[in-house]
């Protein structure tokens, strides 16, 4: 088997994939993942500029360039409203917002990684390579827990054991063996894709993720096989039955869930009284409807007292919490980059195949979830949207033929 050699862009793309994963929680890092994903991004981005040229540059897609900037004007707008809200400096704003900065990533990645021979081929295999085994191992550090070979945290939910894992890899590698599967369905990848239901069901435990998951599942299914639409309904109805409804032969598992739902009914009290609070905050002036409260820096007491950091959590209040650092403009830029890949990834992969089909259930995905979980708050997420973005626009050029 011939083993492909890889230069030092390659590399340093491996290792953004594998930081956004964590490098499979096996090892403590001196510094953040974030901090160690933002250097490498910024290293790729500045070897593009000086070593290559910035060949490539003035070619970029023009929907991902209106993107690009208006998350640059979003990310600078919620510093200086965070000076006008809390009296936070505008650096200490920007600070905290610096995972924007993985997104640069995506230059060298497009213009210079998938401009090879085999670099398509290349960026999948490493995604779906990393997101493979990153399901495998988590899985079975789930099976033979309490026993730890990984370094991860862990808590309680529905009287069982819940890891808490990234979600870089595994996302995209779930979907695409979904997709195929859809298409010509084979053992291989139905067994890979039953690894990641484990994963997302057993292993994860979200409340709500098994909802999403089963709503997307169902529209993947309508989107790339009509004939089967009514496959794609039993899915999400199978879904909420085996949530809602007593059948003895998952009674067990279910039990501990209906009691984990009735043991969180004062979080979801306090996740309501934050909602309000967001609510009430951003609809106070035009302004912060608009562009939010700015981004709420933790080191600075005054931003922390007003926003009530301490008593609620803008990561458990979804697009609220994102209104309140971003306003409706943030809340738009993110749902509709999520959009853009999905609709063009569906678009591309009727005309071209290249194996991204698995960025539409991305999309949507980033989308639904974010409504409890705000997943633009996080930095492994742009590791994935600095991919899917590549990819997109390098078949748009394809397709074009560039």
């Amino acid at each position: 088997m011939k083993i492909r050699k890889i230069d030092f862009m390659e590399l340093l793309f491996l290792l953004l994939v594998l930081t956004g994963e964590h490098f499979f929680y096996l090892v403590n890092l001196p510094i953040t993942e974030m901090d160690l994903a933002v250097i490498i991004a910024v290293v790729m981005f500045f070897v593009y500029l000086l070593y290559y040229k910035g060949v490539g540059l003035p070619n970029t897609d023009k929907p991902t360039k209106i993107l690009l900037t208006a998350i640059a004007l979003m990310v600078v707008c919620s510093a200086v409203r965070s000076q006008q809200s809390y009296g936070q400096s505008i650096l200490m704003g920007l600070r905290p917002q610096r995972y924007f900065l993985i997104l640069l990533a995506y230059f060298p990645i497009k213009n210079v990684i998938l401009n090879r021979n085999g670099g398509f081929k290349w960026v999948i295999n490493v995604m779906l390579g990393v997101g493979i085994v990153a399901a495998t191992i988590y899985s079975i550090q789930y099976l033979v827990f309490p026993f730890k070979f990984l370094v991860v945290g862990n808590d309680y939910r529905f009287g069982q054991v819940r890891l808490r894992f990234n979600e870089v890899g595994t996302l995209f590698s779930m979907f695409y063996a979904y997709y195929k599967i859809i298409k010509r369905p084979c053992w291989k990848w139905g067994f890979i894709f039953a690894i990641h239901l484990f994963y997302y069901i057993v292993v994860i435990k979200g409340r709500s993720g098994i909802i999403v998951l089963a709503l997307v599942l169902t529209i993947l299914l309508i989107l790339f096989n009509r004939q089967k639409w009514k496959a794609a309904v039993s899915i999400f109805a199978v879904a909420v039955v085996l949530l809602y409804a007593s059948i003895p032969i998952v009674d067990q598992y279910l039990e501990g869930f209906r009691e984990g739902i009735d043991s969180y009914q004062s979080q979801t009290d306090v996740r309501y009284k934050g909602q309000q609070f967001y609510i009430q905050s951003v609809t106070e002036d035009i302004s912060s409807m608009i562009f939010g409260k700015g981004y709420v820096n933790i080191q600075s007491s005054s931003a922390v007292r007003i926003s009530r950091a301490k008593d609620f959590y803008i990561v458990d209040n979804g697009y609220f919490g994102l209104a309140y650092f971003y306003g409706f403009f943030g809340v738009a830029c993110n749902i509709l980059m999520c959009l853009y890949i999905s609709i063009s990834t569906y678009k591309l992969q009727r005309k071209l195949d290249f194996g991204i089909e698995c960025g539409v259930g991305i999309g949507i995905y980033l989308i639904a979830a974010s409504i409890l979980v705000p997943y633009m708050l996080y930095y492994y997420t742009y590791c994935l949207l600095a991919v899917e973005l590549a990819l997109i626009d390098k078949m748009k050029q394809l397709e074009r033929g560039m």
